[in-house]
């Protein structure tokens, strides 16, 4: 649980956050907890993430202290910033997969090349939801005929990610994750047709 000076500090940053207690709902069940959040347009920012992951129409925020939710396992937290958040977002990601039964497979940092552009790129992180079996157990992927993945998470403290989103959308990549060290965006890809 969020200390209560939580939601005055993200309120004086200027977002529109109320505590589930002053909505009135929070002795109630997540179910209805959930049920607010979507007819209030809000977001639901919790470190309980498999409570919520199953709720239709719900957006999430995760916050991840120091324990993955879906398994309650120890992390281990590494020394470099830039590594602790990939690691984070694929817990992430595999935690709402579990939680809304889907399948998904990591690729992490997986080197994306295709002779015939001029460069390739390696995400921090990438998903796969849609194509996950197809992919699973592939010693690399060929551009030219193994589908993008669908999620592309880079964290973007000590460089920009910006430069490489022409080729995510080119290669078909729908979304891209980016984290800044503070803030977290999600860019979704006017992305052309894999293979075309």
């Amino acid at each position: 649980m969020f200390p209560p000076a939580t939601c005055h500090r993200l309120a004086e940053r200027g977002h529109d956050a109320v505590r589930v207690r002053d909505r009135g709902v929070d002795a109630r069940p997540d179910p209805e907890v959930a049920a607010v959040a979507v007819a209030e347009g809000r977001a639901i920012a919790t470190e309980n993430v498999k409570d919520f992951a199953g709720g239709r129409g719900l957006v999430l925020v995760c916050v991840l202290e120091s324990r993955l939710p879906s398994r309650g396992m120890e992390i281990a937290r590494p020394g470099s910033r830039h590594e602790s958040l990939a690691i984070l977002v694929s817990y992430l990601v595999a935690a709402v997969a579990e939680a809304r039964d889907l399948d998904a497979t990591s690729l992490g940092s997986t080197t994306f090349k295709d002779p015939g552009w001029e460069r390739g790129f390696e995400p921090d992180a990438c998903f796969y939801l849609r194509d996950a079996a197809t992919v699973r157990g592939l010693e690399r992927i060929d551009p030219r005929v193994d589908p993008p993945p669908e999620i592309v998470f880079e964290v973007d403290i000590t460089r920009s990610s910006i430069d490489k989103l022409a080729l995510y959308a080119q290669f078909g990549v729908a979304e891209v994750w980016r984290h800044d060290g503070e803030a977290a965006t999600i860019l979704v890809l006017d992305v052309e047709r894999h293979g075309g």
